[in-house]
């Protein structure tokens, strides 16, 4: 059981090190200028989708403050 264990220890190193090995050629043909996103970006409206992401935040935090709210109130109760 014991080598077993020992295996298992070792193997996962192997495992890091062959991950990182694998990364490293990949990173040499990385691209030193960034990469034009404005075709991809320039057909959404950003005013809607900002508005939608506020709305939904708002709406979860108005579910918290409520939570938060019922549950000082019902601590008043049962005291």
């Amino acid at each position: 059981m014991k080598k077993m264990n020992v295996f298992r220890r070792f193997g996962t190193h192997l495992t890091a090190g062959a991950g990182l090995s694998a990364f490293l050629p990949v990173a040499a043909f990385a691209q030193t200028t960034g990469t034009d996103y404005s075709s991809i970006t320039s057909g959404i409206d950003w005013s809607s989708a900002v508005t939608a992401i506020l709305g939904v935040a708002g709406l979860l935090a108005l579910a918290l403050a409520a939570k938060k709210g019922a549950r000082l109130v019902l601590s008043m109760i049962s005291r």
